[in-house]
Formats: C-alpha cells, sequence, structure tokens
C-alpha cells in the first residue's frame, strides 16, 4: 500500500490572531496630534506648550528623577520660549526623538530581561546523554553518546523529573545526566509520547552532587493561552543547532487546530529560528516555559518555527507520571461538523487527512479521505472526543472502526478491524 500524502485535502484549521498595538506609533499620534493642532489656534498652542513642558522637561534638560525634585533658583530656570520649537515641523521632530530615546530604553530592558531569564534557567537546565552500544567495521562493541537538552519540570520527594526529546533516547542502554556544575548522575526513562517525541526521565536526589540537589529548580509552566500577537520570547537548548544556545523573536500567531498524529495540538509560531534536530524550550521573559521543540519538522521556513504548546504536552506528561498507557492508531484528522458535513455533503465524523506509514490503520486498511464515524463502538464527532476514546483503549487489543469512504461519487459505509499500537508507554 502506497503511503498517502496531507496535500490537497479539505483543510479546515481555524487560527486565532490576536493584534498588538504598535507603541511607538500610538505615542506619537496621540501626543503629535494635540501639540501639532495647537500650533494652529493660539491660546489652545500656549496651553499645549505649557503642558509639553512639564512632560518633556526631564528630557530636554537632561535632568534626572533625581535632579528634577532638588529646587532650582529662578535666575537657572528655562523658560518656555527658550525651549519650545518654534513651527511644527520641529515640534514634529522633538516628539520623534524623544519617542525613540523612549524605544531604545525600552529595547536595553528587553535584552536586560532575557539575560536574567536565561541565567535564572540555569538552575533547571540539563544535559540529557543517551548512551548507545554500536558497532565498528571490525566487529568491536563501542559506547556512543547522544546529547540534549531537558528543562526540570518537577520534583517530588527527592527525584527530580526532566522533559526531553524521545527519538534519540529510542533504545539507549544508559541514561546520565549533565549538570551546570560540571557533575553526572544515572537518570531512568519514566516514559514517552511518539506524537510529541517527547519523553520524562528523572534522576535521584542522593546520586547529585550536594550543590546540584540544592539549586536544582523545576521551571514554571507557563500559560499559552494568554499569549498575543507580538509577545517577546526566547528559546533556549539547541535552537541554532548546538546546545546552550538562546534564539530571540517575538509570537507571530496561535494556531489551536495544529493537527497531530493521534490528537488535535495547540501550536506556537514565533520568528524564534530553530535551525536542527535536539531539543528546545520555547519561554517568557519571566521565564516559564511556554512551548517544546523537538525536531527539525518544527522549523517552517523563513526564520520562523512552531512549538507545541506546553499545556497540551503536560496533558499526556500527566499521564506518564501516573504510569498511564495511551493507544495509538496512527490517523491525522480533522473535525467533520453539522455544518461542515451539511455544506460539503460529507458524513459526521474525523475526515482522514494522512494515515502514518505502517501504523495500525495503515496495517486495517485506512485510506486518506475516509470519514472516521465510530471506534469500539463510540461515536466519534471531533478528535477532542477520538483522542479521549484512545486514552481509554488498552494497546494491542483489537477493536472495531466505522469508516466512510468516498466510492463513485457517494459514500459506503465499512467495518475494518484494527489492533492499536503504544502511542505512549
Amino acid at each position: 500500500m502506497e503511503d498517502h500524502s496531507k496535500d490537497n485535502q479539505p483543510d479546515f484549521i481555524r487560527e486565532k490572531i490576536v493584534r498588538k498595538k504598535n507603541r511607538r506609533e500610538e505615542t506619537v499620534r496621540l501626543l503629535g496630534r494635540p501639540v501639532i493642532g495647537g500650533t494652529v489656534f493660539g491660546l489652545t498652542a500656549a496651553l499645549v506648550f505649557t503642558f509639553c513642558l512639564m512632560i518633556f522637561r526631564p528630557y530636554l534638560r537632561g535632568e534626572s528623577a533625581k535632579e528634577e525634585t532638588e529646587t532650582v533658583s529662578e535666575e537657572t530656570q528655562i523658560s518656555p520660549e527658550n525651549i519650545m520649537p518654534e513651527n511644527k515641523e520641529e515640534l514634529e521632530k522633538l516628539i520623534s526623538q524623544i519617542v525613540e530615546a523612549d524605544s531604545l530604553r525600552e529595547e536595553e530592558v528587553f535584552y536586560e530581561n532575557i539575560a536574567e531569564a536565561v541565567d535564572s534557567l540555569k538552575k533547571s537546565m540539563v544535559t540529557v546523554v543517551a548512551v548507545k552500544k554500536d558497532v565498528d567495521w571490525f566487529a568491536v562493541s563501542y559506547d556512543s553518546r547522544y546529547s540534549q537538552s531537558g528543562i526540570v519540570i518537577k520534583k517530588e520527594s527527592d527525584r527530580f523529573y526532566i522533559l526531553t526529546g524521545y527519538t534519540s533516547l529510542r533504545g539507549a542502554a544508559a541514561i546520565q545526566m549533565e549538570f551546570s556544575d560540571g557533575t553526572r548522575a544515572e537518570a531512568q526513562l519514566e516514559g514517552y509520547d511518539t506524537t510529541y517525541d517527547m519523553a520524562v526521565v528523572s534522576v535521584e536526589g542522593k546520586n547529585l552532587s550536594a550543590y546540584m540537589k540544592k539549586e536544582l529548580t523545576p521551571a514554571a509552566i507557563g500559560n499559552p493561552s494568554a499569549l498575543s500577537q507580538g509577545t517577546p520570547v526566547f528559546a533556549v537548548g539547541s535552537p541554532d543547532g548546538s546546545e546552550g544556545s538562546v534564539g530571540i523573536g517575538f509570537v507571530s500567531r496561535i494556531n489551536d487546530r495544529l493537527q497531530l498524529v493521534d490528537c488535535s495540538s495547540e501550536g506556537i509560531q514565533s520568528s524564534v529560528h530553530i535551525n536542527g534536530s535536539g531539543c528546545s524550550f520555547l519561554m517568557g521573559l519571566d521565564g516559564a516555559v511556554l512551548g517544546i521543540y523537538t525536531g527539525q519538522e518544527q522549523s517552517i521556513g523563513s526564520g520562523y518555527s512552531q512549538a507545541y504548546a506546553i499545556n497540551r504536552v503536560m496533558v499526556y506528561v500527566n499521564r506518564i507520571y501516573r504510569g498511564e498507557k495511551t493507544a495509538g492508531l496512527g490517523i491525522t484528522g480533522q473535525d467533520i461538523d453539522e455544518a461542515i458535513s451539511k455544506e460539503n455533503e460529507i458524513p459526521q465524523g474525523i475526515y482522514v487527512t494522512d494515515v502514518k506509514k505502517d501504523s495500525a490503520s495503515y496495517e486495517a486498511g485506512v485510506q486518506v479521505g475516509d470519514v472516521l464515524e465510530k471506534l469500539d463502538g463510540q461515536t466519534i464527532t471531533s478528535m477532542s472526543e477520538y483522542e479521549e476514546v484512545l486514552k481509554n483503549l488498552t494497546p494491542d487489543r483489537e477493536v472495531k472502526m466505522i469508516v466512510y469512504r468516498s466510492s463513485q461519487g457517494a459514500y459506503k459505509k465499512m467495518e475494518l478491524k484494527i489492533t492499536p499500537t503504544v502511542r505512549q508507554d
């Protein structure tokens, strides 16, 4: 059976975009309009000039806040006639210079905040090393080491839990942690999720140095739903392809209908460029984790990238904590609600936009264009319902699937038998 492509399939994805005001343009508009108007009308001009003098005096005189509070003799005071522009053009130039100076200072503060946040994350960032057994050309066995970034997300009793990527850990003979003080400790795999390509590993506090046991701190988990377009963010881990690098940018949009294998999620698109594989984390200026990058596929070209929203990822991280397995079928789908069903004359359910090669669905004969109506006897009307059904299925237990397939201009009902595999363990 040939692998199926997602191209040219119906796309019902909805994105929410929240605009952020341009502070500089807004400031010039609010201040410039009344001041410029004042130059045309005599009495109004005098009042506006006096008001502007009160606001801009610290900038015009080069005084600090402390100097402004000191008593100044009448002889040294500067009168409005000496400092205020004489015409409209000079006044516009003055306002522009003041706003420009204010913007430059804001930019300095922005980078200072980034530096502080990155420095504070040293207490939460670790290096996860997968040790794998390889054989050279002469049949001699040797150890290969694969390193990637991880971030501490939970501490329970005397154990620390670290979120990281899964691909490099697959088949590892051993997992180790490397810390900021140069020490190492043995770690263990707690669980993984193949859809998000993420894993949770843990290390016991008794295996840490006294310094790291005291310093190691879980990072805060942010709220991606509160983000808006233009919000500044940064990435840590290996955004430029080298471990320990940092990338800076801003949120460009929020995609709340991100189609993934066996689930729908939320993506955070930003101007942070992700170059290379490994594991990186999207962070807010407050040092909270907003999203995770786990592979090259999350670089979407033109210097932009898309992270998996951390709140969606944490749903499956929490299942790992509880020791719960999640079944997988290998389907990427899109909701077909009642309105879309009537408009496009398609049965309600999940429209299959892609089938992962060698997955349970692929082996069962599911095809792109099929509409999934029922799974294990339960009616499916949305991807969220589909996810909930999967959470309750037992991997390796055969179940029935009802799909509708288009044939000669009409949809025909089909019953398939399918055995779910393990998506998460």
